[in-house]
């Protein structure tokens, strides 16, 4: 069922008024949230000559005190729930692999991988990974020269717009379980690499409790 929309809802800003239908649910009560654009994100690395599967490629599972990661690596500290009463609605997906990856490896994660992204049990993104641009990364020209040391692959164009935007925002409520995944059958990372570096970036409007 809709929400009803405040009575004062009329002297809203477009902003106040994104937020709002972002999260058109319970999710969302003005003025007992803070509500913020920022980003939920978690990573996990598979070392050269590791096996890359669907349980080591886990996401937003292996986080907090044990999971030896740093706040460049995760902004979770409970596995696969927002603490209460926060919630999030996603706006968009940006999936990152570190620039120096081999690229017999990326071309083998490319062709053998989709990503998966769950609320509960039920899939609510499946698409493959080269559909799923990062958005953001390393940009220039590369030297042919200098060797192949000096070669570099992104996912996607650096810029903010090439991202996967979805038109209705997907919004994980406050203690739903979600998970992502990469889903595709074992592959060892080449033993002469850099092994394989990988981000789940969720963009969108983080609801937290007033403070």
């Amino acid at each position: 069922m809709p929400n009803i929309v405040p009575q004062q809802a009329q002297t809203w800003t477009p902003y106040q008024w994104e937020v709002f239908n972002a999260f058109n649910d319970s999710s969302y009560v003005r003025d007992q949230m803070d509500v913020q654009q920022t980003p939920l994100y978690d990573s996990f690395i598979i070392a050269a000559a590791s096996a890359l599967t669907v349980s080591s490629s886990a996401l937003f599972t292996n986080v907090g005190a044990g999971a030896n990661k740093t706040i460049n690596q995760t902004n979770l500290t409970r596995a696969n729930e927002l603490i209460a009463p926060e919630a999030f609605a996603i706006k968009q997906f940006r999936l990152r692999f570190s620039e120096d990856i081999l690229r017999v490896d990326l071309t083998n994660l490319y062709n053998g991988f989709d990503f998966e992204f769950y609320i509960g049990k039920k899939p609510y993104m499946q698409l493959p990974i080269w559909m799923c641009p990062a958005g953001g990364g390393i940009a220039g020209v590369v030297d042919l020269t200098a060797g192949a040391g000096n070669t570099f692959y992104t996912n996607g164009w650096p810029t903010n717009q090439a991202a996967r935007t979805i038109a209705l925002p997907l919004v994980i409520s406050s203690k739903a379980s979600f998970n992502a995944q990469l889903n595709g059958p074992s592959y060892t990372v080449n033993a002469g690499g850099t092994g394989l570096n990988f981000y789940c970036i969720l963009e969108g409007f983080y609801a937290r409790g007033v403070q």
